[in-house]
C-alpha cells in the first residue's frame, strides 16, 4: 500500500502520483477532507478504499487509470462523502463514453464499490481536463450595514495560485 491513512481529522491530500502499488491509499476512519488532483495509476488492487468509518470526504479531479484491473477503481463504506464538486467529478479510465452533448462529462454517473451505492455523478472524459479554480465564498458572519466575515475554506486550485484577489459588487 502506497499510504495507509488512519484515523485522521480533515484531511487534504492535493496533487499526488499513487501509481505501481499493490494498494493506492487505504483509508481507515478518516474525518472530513479533500484528495483533488491526485493521479491514481496502474495500482494492482483498489485506487482508493475507504472503510465504514471515514465520512465527509470531498473527492473530485482526480485522474483514475488502470486500477484493480479496471474492475472498479475505488471502494467507498464511508458515509457523507461526495465524488464531486459542482459539475465536475473525476477521471476514470474505464468510463470515458459516451458525452453526447460534449460537455467534457460522461453521461451516466460511475458506480463506486461499496454498499453505500455511491456515484461520481460527473465522470470527466478526459485525464487532462482541469478547471480553472474555484472560489466559493461563504458569509460566515454578518454585521447588518457594517461588515461581513467571509470564508473561502471550500475553495480550491490546482496548487500554483500565489494570491487571490476579490471584487465585490
Amino acid at each position: 500500500t502506497a499510504i495507509m491513512a488512519d484515523n485522521i481529522n480533515e484531511i487534504s491530500l492535493f496533487s499526488n502520483k499513487i501509481e505501481n502499488n499493490n494498494w493506492g491509499i487505504n483509508g481507515t476512519y478518516i474525518r472530513e477532507g479533500e484528495f483533488v488532483f491526485n493521479i491514481f495509476k496502474n495500482n494492482k488492487e483498489l485506487a482508493l478504499d475507504l472503510d465504514d468509518r471515514s465520512h465527509d470526504l470531498k473527492i473530485h479531479h482526480n485522474q483514475f487509470i488502470n486500477n484493480n484491473g479496471n474492475e472498479g477503481q475505488a471502494r467507498d463504506l464511508g458515509w457523507e462523502n461526495s465524488w464531486y464538486m459542482g459539475h465536475f467529478g473525476n477521471y476514470w479510465s474505464d468510463h470515458i463514453s459516451p458525452d453526447t452533448d460534449n460537455d467534457g462529462v460522461v453521461d451516466q454517473g460511475y458506480k463506486i464499490s461499496g454498499w453505500r451505492n455511491y456515484r461520481d455523478k460527473y465522470p470527466l472524459t478526459d485525464a487532462s481536463m482541469y478547471l480553472d479554480p474555484v472560489a466559493i465564498i461563504d458569509i460566515e458572519k454578518s454585521y447588518p450595514g457594517k461588515m461581513y466575515i467571509l470564508s473561502g475554506k471550500n475553495s480550491w486550485d490546482d496548487g500554483t495560485i500565489q494570491n487571490w484577489t476579490w471584487k465585490i459588487s
